[in-house]
């Protein structure tokens, strides 16, 4: 099973706020890298592998 992590622990492991997370899976050029799975509106929960993944390729660049 993928290990699936909340919006605060992606925050947490990218060091960054909410807003700039929003930001990074709407307008960031590597944002594909991201996969978020939509529970509801407001319950979005992350694949940890890609928020790794996302790390990799924006440091390679």
């Amino acid at each position: 099973m993928t290990d699936l992590i909340t919006s605060t622990e992606v925050c947490n492991i990218l060091s960054v706020s909410k807003k700039t997370l929003w930001v990074y899976l709407n307008e960031h050029k590597h944002r594909k890298f991201i996969k978020s799975y939509k529970l509801s509106h407001k319950n979005v929960l992350y694949c940890r592998q890609s928020i790794y993944e996302f790390i990799a390729e924006c440091q390679s660049v």
